[in-house]
């Protein structure tokens, strides 16, 4: 019986590590900034622009926004607001909306660098104009 309960522990230890890392999780096609989350699949929406990419999974929106406040800031995102949808890296923004829907969650992310920024006071898209395909800025 000790030789199973060390067996155990040996597996669980290799396991762990994997279990915890965002680095090894697979990108977005459209949007390599972006991890997708374990079960998330992106797809192709008309209304994308570059550097905005969609992704549904099953589950609610708040797993999918727990699980991102820790994968980004694995990857050097720090949030910048208190719902935790929006995250800055460098010169580059990230927001996301997360929609949940049927059981089913739809997440829009959007990435843009510091300079463009919509004007009004650098004013962040809000996760509703994230999953609308909207910004606060003006439509080109």
């Amino acid at each position: 019986m000790r030789n199973n309960f060390i067996f155990t522990l040996a597996i669980l230890g290799a396991m762990l590590p994997q279990t915890f890392s965002f680095a090894d999780e697979p990108r977005s096609a459209l949007v390599p900034e972006v991890p997708l989350m374990p079960g998330m699949v992106e797809i192709k929406e008309a209304g994308n622009r570059p550097g905005e990419t969609t992704a549904i999974i099953t589950g609610n929106e708040r797993m999918v926004l727990s699980y991102y406040f820790g994968a980004l800031q694995d990857e050097g995102w720090e949030p910048i607001d208190a719902a935790h949808t929006q995250y800055k890296r460098g010169e580059q923004t990230l927001g996301l909306g997360a929609n949940w829907e049927k059981g089913k969650t739809t997440v829009r992310f959007k990435v843009w660098p510091v300079s463009k920024q919509p004007e009004e006071e650098n004013k962040q898209p809000t996760p509703e104009e994230l999953l609308n395909n909207g910004t606060t800025s003006t439509e080109e």
